[in-house]
This record gives structure tokens, C-alpha cells and sequence, in this order.
């Protein structure tokens, strides 16, 4: 067993803000953040934190919105002519795309109407030839 330390030997453990003070003016520039304050009260520590959280919760539940820059054309006669000729064409290159999927649309229509025309005429079939053989069936039976 280890033995036991005796309270009139303790240790003396160095205060740590003292280190953390030490790495804080080595890492920042006094422009970046303001220094260190002497050491709070717990109180005043705890309402810190408090108010900190509350700050938090607040900025969290506010939406978070982009801010982008809107384009805007000069006054360069060149470029407006050339945002005009790409806004014509993007308009004939949709009319084009919306043409096309009419058609695609129009060729599936046309292919399941012809498939359910077949379907259609194939149960006619089986249908008429079911009446016959019950027709059939029905005089054996008499």
C-alpha cells in the first residue's frame, strides 16, 4: 500500500491563472482581445455566464441571412447589348427545353394508349372466347 499523506504535508499546487495569463499574452495581440481581468467573484463569474448563454440563445433563434451582392449592369452600351442577346437566348433555349419535354411527354402518352389498346383488345378476345366456351359447356349440359 501507498502510504498515507499527512495533512501537515501536503503539496502546494500552483494556481493555473497564472500559466493561463502567461499563454494568453504570448498567443494574443493586444488588438485582438483586451487583456485579462483580475480574478471575478464567483457571482459575478456566474452572471457572466448566464448572460453569455442568454446571448447565445438569442443569436441562435435569429435567422441567419446571406448577404449577396445584386448584380447591376453599367452603363456600357456593349454589355448591356450582350446581357440582352444572353437573356434572349436563355429565353429560346427554355422555350426549346419545354418543347422537347412536350414532345417526350406526348411519345409516352402515345406509347401507353397503344399498349392499352393491345391490352384491351386481347381481353376482348379472351372474352369472347370464354362466352363460347361457356355457351358451348352450357348445352352439353342440358
Amino acid at each position: 500500500q501507498a502510504p498515507c499523506a499527512v495533512p501537515d504535508q501536503q503539496t502546494k499546487i500552483p494556481d493555473p491563472s497564472h500559466h493561463i495569463a502567461q499563454h494568453e499574452k504570448a498567443t494574443h495581440t493586444p488588438q485582438d482581445n483586451p487583456p485579462p481581468q483580475q480574478q471575478q467573484s464567483t457571482t459575478q463569474t456566474a452572471q457572466n455566464h448566464t448572460n453569455t448563454v442568454s446571448q447565445n440563445t438569442e443569436t441562435q433563434q435569429q435567422p441567419i441571412t446571406a448577404q449577396i451582392p445584386t448584380p447591376t449592369i453599367t452603363n456600357d452600351p456593349d454589355l448591356q447589348q450582350r446581357h440582352q442577346e444572353w437573356e434572349q437566348w436563355r429565353h429560346r433555349a427554355e422555350i426549346q427545353f419545354h418543347n422537347q419535354l412536350r414532345e417526350k411527354e406526348a411519345s409516352a402518352i402515345r406509347t401507353l394508349q397503344n399498349e392499352l389498346s393491345q391490352r384491351d383488345a386481347e381481353r376482348a378476345t379472351q372474352l369472347q372466347t370464354s362466352l363460347r366456351d361457356y355457351a358451348r359447356l352450357e348445352t352439353r349440359l342440358k
